[in-house]
């Protein structure tokens, strides 16, 4: 593995530390523009108005530029995004620059490295007691899924109601159990049985390894031992497959999904709603954990793929609400909980991705918590979001 992040020594040049910054901050603004794969030299050079040889003295290629962009400007970013106090995260410049960074560093071996470590020592140091780190993750994560998804899907915005909740709970937070997740089966778990699922689980297959852009007719042909001819007249586009694949991928998951809410929160209660918020952390669940995160990194710049995402989600929280309709709470709460169940979920498999320990949290705690809290929200008629 070559390390494409250059160590920085001090140069008495004002230049180079000017020319640095303007690279970094080109970075920023061109992965709110555009997908972090498509970032090229050329780009970055004429937006920070610098020459070509100036990139390659600060930076041997774009990804040792994304390291040094999570670098310079992630603590301030983690800290924000760990305290439910603070809502100007959803708002800050480089908040998607850094989810970017973060959602493909499993793909970035150099950008990994840089990102398992520095979360790691950052947790580690912040995050001193048991209850510290399952409010601070289940505040990171939420956040991480509005911030992926409220641009293709603007509902993810209301999972933000989250904040008020777990700041509440925060200095009171009672840790009981030790509970056991179940696993869910793997997704998808249907064995293909025509061209179109054939096409659907090789288009999963090839976007978890290597992204939606290295999805490829060449490449399906390979995967699927066909001809590109015969596999050519039979998709519209290969946007509209990853559509098609990430809708029967997530129907697949919720199904396997509810087997576990209907086998555990009738009997359990709580620990039953957080076996469903966590299972899918399980090793079987990582092909689908692995594709639905490339999925929606692209799709934060792909408009096509954005409008597939987000009518896939509204099913998912049609069939969520309906589930959740029977727990005893307000009317308004359910179709909360189903964008909560989404963006809870993907932002715990983004930290699981890149090292960050996050399945064995007190999350039963943490929800029957939140659920002490909106119960003395509606005695106190108080607002419950």
């Amino acid at each position: 593995m070559v390390y494409t992040v250059k160590m920085e020594f001090p140069r008495p040049d004002l230049r180079y530390a000017r020319s640095r910054e303007a690279m970094l901050q080109a970075a920023i603004e061109l992965a709110q523009e555009t997908d972090i794969d498509e970032i090229s030299v050329s780009q970055v050079v004429k937006k920070a108005s610098v020459s070509r040889p100036t990139f390659y003295t600060h930076f041997e290629d774009v990804d040792g530029l994304l390291a040094e962009v999570w670098l310079w400007k992630h603590r301030e970013w983690v800290m924000s995004l760990c305290d439910p106090g603070d809502f100007e995260v959803y708002e800050k410049p480089e908040s998607v620059a850094l989810l970017q960074i973060l959602l493909g560093a499993p793909r970035k071996p150099q950008v990994l490295e840089i990102v398992r470590v520095s979360l790691t020592n950052f947790f580690d140091a912040h995050l001193l007691s048991v209850g510290e780190r399952a409010i601070a993750f289940w505040t990171v994560s939420n956040r991480l899924g509005v911030i992926a998804t409220r641009k293709q899907w603007p509902k993810a915005n209301d999972a933000a109601f989250l904040d008020g909740y777990l700041n509440a709970i925060s200095t009171s937070l009672v840790i009981k159990t030790d509970f056991e997740y179940s696993d869910l089966d793997p997704v998808p778990s249907e064995k293909p049985q025509n061209i179109d699922s054939s096409l659907i689980h090789a288009t999963i297959e090839i976007v978890q390894a290597s992204g939606v852009r290295g999805l490829s007719i060449n490449r399906l042909g390979r995967v699927l031992g066909a001809t590109s001819a015969y596999i050519h007249p039979r998709i519209t586009s290969l946007t509209a497959l990853v559509g098609e694949s990430f809708d029967f991928a997530l129907k697949d998951a919720t199904r396997g999904n509810f087997k576990l809410w209907d086998g555990g929160l009738s009997r359990k209660g709580i620990e039953g709603f957080a076996t469903y918020i966590v299972g899918g952390l399980a090793d079987q669940r990582n092909n689908w954990r692995l594709f639905r995160r490339e999925v929606i990194l692209t799709s934060i710049h792909d408009r096509e793929l954005a409008d597939a995402v987000s009518g896939s989600l509204d099913d998912f929280l049609l069939e969520v609400t309906g589930k959740a309709s029977f727990l005893p709470v307000p009317k308004e709460i359910p179709e909360r909980l189903g964008v909560l169940v989404h963006t809870l979920l993907f932002g715990f498999s983004s930290l699981f991705a890149v090292g960050i320990t996050v399945r064995n949290l007190p999350h039963a705690d943490v929800i029957r918590a939140m659920f002490a809290e909106l119960g003395k929200r509606v005695v106190r008629g108080k607002k419950l979001f």
